[in-house]
């Protein structure tokens, strides 16, 4: 299963260390991830700068991992 993480360097409630070293531990296992960390973001993502880029890598993630067939649901007769 693909993971993304996305992680505010300025987080006071889990540090931004946690995520670096499991995209570590990702990568070292071979395990499809990726890893966004946001400059003076805080765990909030107060800024709406930080928020358009969750938002962002969100969709680009969503978009390399999700077929658009299952996506969108059949059509019913």
């Amino acid at each position: 299963m693909p993971v993304l993480m996305v992680h505010g360097t300025m987080d006071a409630q889990a540090p931004v260390e946690q995520s670096e070293e499991m995209d570590s531990a990702l990568t070292r296992a071979g395990k499809v991830h990726r890893f966004v960390e946001l400059t003076d973001a805080d765990h909030s993502l107060s800024e709406e700068k930080d928020r358009v880029t969750l938002l962002q890598e969100i969709e680009r993630f969503l978009g390399e991992h999700l077929s658009v067939a299952a996506a969108v649901p059949a059509a019913t007769p």
